[in-house]
């Protein structure tokens, strides 16, 4: 019997049955689990077995991942690497304060008495990090052609503090620090006696200029 091409009110009725039933479960949660959002159309491309990706070749950091755990290359979290900025911070802020503070008192170049001697060099009483005490006697040339020099410098280097001794009136220093010959420099930094400069031969003589000796000092405080 040929198909008149329509169907039936029973048939029909079935039809939209099915078709309302298929639409109530798309909207279901656990279709939308299954839904591919590249697929535009719903289909059943769900249920075909999960072909690889193709690798790019570009290297991905996954950032997010490592930030919600905290943790980066290295071990440490990231409150321990702000913990270690933050005293670092604080320790160079403290340094600069100093070294300001110092500078503010540098520029000269004074006597040294020897009662004054630890307030000048040790830094827990008052002293600065970086101290240059020049030994001298009045009477030799020798002395006075480094004093004047010295007395030049000093305000060029404020972040070195430069004295002078009179070996005449502080023979616990002279004989304490060794010193025999003159001129001598002796060098503090940080509360330690770290070198010293005997006459004028590691600055290229008695012919020596001012940039001559401010290497020196440089170099002994090692500073350069």
């Amino acid at each position: 019997m040929k198909s008149s091409g329509l169907l039936s009110e029973d048939s029909n009725q079935k039809a939209n049955e099915a078709l309302t039933s298929a639409i109530a479960h798309m909207q279901t949660a656990e279709y939308q689990k299954t839904r591919d959002l590249s697929d535009v159309i719903p289909t059943a491309k769900h249920l075909l077995p999960p072909q690889p990706k193709k690798d790019s070749g570009d290297v991905v950091y996954d950032i997010s991942s490592q930030q919600n755990r905290g943790v980066r290359e290295g071990g440490g979290s990231d409150e321990e690497d702000d913990d270690d900025i933050a005293a670092w911070r604080a320790k160079r802020a403290m340094a600069l304060k100093r070294s300001v503070e110092q500078a503010a008192r540098h520029g000269g170049y004074e006597e040294l008495d020897e009662k004054d001697f630890f307030k000048t060099v040790v830094r827990d009483q008052g002293g600065s990090d970086c101290v240059v005490i020049h030994f001298y006697h009045p009477k030799f040339t020798t002395c006075a052609a480094m004093d004047k020099e010295l007395s030049l410098l000093c305000g060029q280097m404020k972040s070195v503090k430069f004295v002078k001794v009179n070996v005449e009136k502080a023979p616990f220093l002279v004989d304490k620090l060794s010193v025999q010959v003159l001129p001598q420099l002796v060098f503090f930094r940080d509360d330690v006696m770290i070198n010293r400069m005997i006459g004028f031969d590691d600055c290229g003589g008695e012919s020596f200029s001012g940039e001559d000796l401010q290497k020196q000092i440089l170099k002994k405080l090692k500073l350069d």
